[in-house]
C-alpha cells in the first residue's frame, strides 16, 4: 500500500513538472513574442555583451538555444568532455533587462528508441555592468543556471 501512494505521489510530480515545462518552453515565449515590439523599440535600446557557456551535462547531446524567442544556438556537442573548460561557449548581444533563456536538449546515445528532448526556461535580468556570463548546466533532466558578471574560472 506504501509503495503504491508513492508511485501515485511520483506520477503526480512527474505531471506537474510536465506541465509546468510546456508553460515555460511554449505558452511564454509565445506571449513574448505578441508583445515583443511594443515594450521595447530595440533600435533605441541598449545591448549589453553575454557569453553563455556550456558547462557540464551537454556533452553527447543535440542543444537549441533561444535568447527573448531568437534561437541564438544550435549545435550537437562531441561526447567527449573537456579536460578544463566548458563544453561550447559563444558570445552574443542582448536587450539589457528582462532576459527569456529558453534551452532545450536531446541525448544522442544511439538505441532503440528516441531519447525525448528536454527543456527548460530561465528568466533573469541584464543590468548596468559591461558583460555577462552565463553557466549553463544539466542535472537530473533539470536546467541549473549561473548568471555573472565576471568570467568563469576554468582550471
Amino acid at each position: 500500500m506504501r509503495h503504491e501512494y508513492y508511485k501515485i505521489t511520483r506520477d503526480i510530480f512527474q505531471g506537474l513538472k510536465t506541465t509546468v515545462r510546456f508553460i515555460l518552453v511554449i505558452v511564454l515565449p509565445m506571449l513574448d513574442i505578441g508583445c515583443e515590439n511594443k515594450l521595447v523599440d530595440s533600435s533605441k535600446a541598449e545591448t549589453v555583451s553575454a557569453t553563455i557557456d556550456l558547462q557540464f551535462g551537454f556533452a553527447g547531446h543535440w542543444v537549441e538555444i533561444s535568447i527573448n524567442s531568437e534561437e541564438r544556438y544550435d549545435a550537437r556537442l562531441s561526447r567527449e568532455v573537456p579536460f578544463t573548460g566548458p563544453e561550447a561557449s559563444f558570445t552574443f548581444d542582448v536587450v539589457r533587462g528582462l532576459t527569456t533563456l529558453i534551452v532545450r536538449w536531446q541525448s544522442l546515445d544511439p538505441g532503440d528508441s528516441v531519447p525525448p528532448i528536454e527543456g527548460d526556461t530561465a528568466i533573469f535580468t541584464l543590468g548596468d555592468s559591461e558583460a555577462y556570463y552565463i553557466g549553463l548546466g544539466i542535472v537530473d533532466d533539470s536546467l541549473h543556471i549561473t548568471v555573472q558578471d565576471t568570467p568563469f574560472l576554468y582550471l
